[in-house]
């Protein structure tokens, strides 16, 4: 990170594709360094049993090393839970005849005041 006075809040707007309703969303970040490269590739999307063991081993390794709770957080954390419906859900699609209804967008504000000066966050 360059500044941490200018990268205190950066908000953050994605779509969700390929789905009628979007029951889980929400985004990841934590410094490159703690995250596996073979797992966190930003080509493909993670197993749920790839993350399980991920974060265990994380953890693991937290508690070892005498982290506080904060300091976990501070490696590698997620922003609540968003849901929603796409454009291709049956309820979107009573728009005006022949168009196509405008993306589903979710959007989170990230606090990033912890990371330090030259931190390379995901």
């Amino acid at each position: 990170l360059p500044e941490p006075v200018l990268m205190k809040d950066v908000n953050i707007t994605w779509t969700v594709g390929g789905a009628f309703t979007v029951t889980e969303t929400a985004i990841m970040h934590g410094k490159w360094d703690v995250l596996d490269k073979k797992i966190f590739d930003c080509v493909s999307q993670p197993t749920k049993q790839e993350l399980d063991a991920f974060f265990t081993i994380l953890r693991d390794f937290e508690v070892m090393e005498g982290e506080t709770a904060q300091e976990m957080e501070d490696d590698v954390s997620f922003t609540p839970v968003q849901n929603g419906v796409t454009r291709w859900h049956p309820s979107q699609l009573n728009t005006v005849a022949g168009s196509i209804p405008a993306e589903t967008s979710f959007s989170v504000s990230l606090d990033l005041s912890d990371y330090k000066v030259g931190d390379v966050i995901a």
